[in-house]
């Protein structure tokens, strides 16, 4: 639900949403290679689980998956196999995935990443993502809203910022 819940607060901001589930691993494929949005938005959020510095994906039954479909997780080699975003502002509240590995994959293309590199409490999540967008709405630029949200406690400290 934590999609959800990040949606309707940042609604009742003001933030257009739009909500994409990924029901299988080629969903966020398609996700990566920049199919399934529009080229205009360019804020992102990746509310998954995450494990081993790896995206965890829905586990499907084996005569479902298509040929070549990942399993198990996205770790950045995967990420990277499909990644085309350019330009993109990508925060993820996946656990462990905001390590340097991972966020070069997304950096490569001029995109900002913004992860936990730990296991990170999902409140904690909640209220950075919040906290971040918030102060960002408010005319911060993107590193000082990092540093208000990173700042609110231990668990948010988490958090890390990487850009080119």
């Amino acid at each position: 639900m934590e999609a959800l819940a990040i949606r309707q607060s940042l609604e009742y901001f003001g933030y257009e949403v739009y909500v994409k589930f990924i029901g299988r691993p080629n969903d966020f494929r398609n996700f990566l290679q920049n199919k399934l949005f529009s080229e205009s938005i360019n804020f992102f959020i990746l509310c998954f689980h995450g494990v081993g510095g790896g995206f965890v994906m829905p586990k499907l039954s084996n005569e479902i998956y298509a040929i070549n479909e990942v399993r198990n997780k996205f770790d950045n080699k995967n990420v990277e196999k499909y990644c085309s975003l350019n330009n993109k502002v990508i925060f993820s509240t996946a656990c462990t995935v905001g390590e340097k590995n991972m966020a070069d994959v997304f950096t490569k293309n001029n995109s900002i990443f913004i992860a936990p590199k730990g296991y990170i409490e999902g409140n904690s999540a909640y209220i950075f993502v919040i906290s971040f967008l918030y102060n960002y709405l408010i005319n911060e630029d993107l590193n000082k809203a990092f540093a208000i949200a990173h700042g609110i406690d231990r668990e948010t400290r988490q958090f890390m910022f990487f850009s080119v």
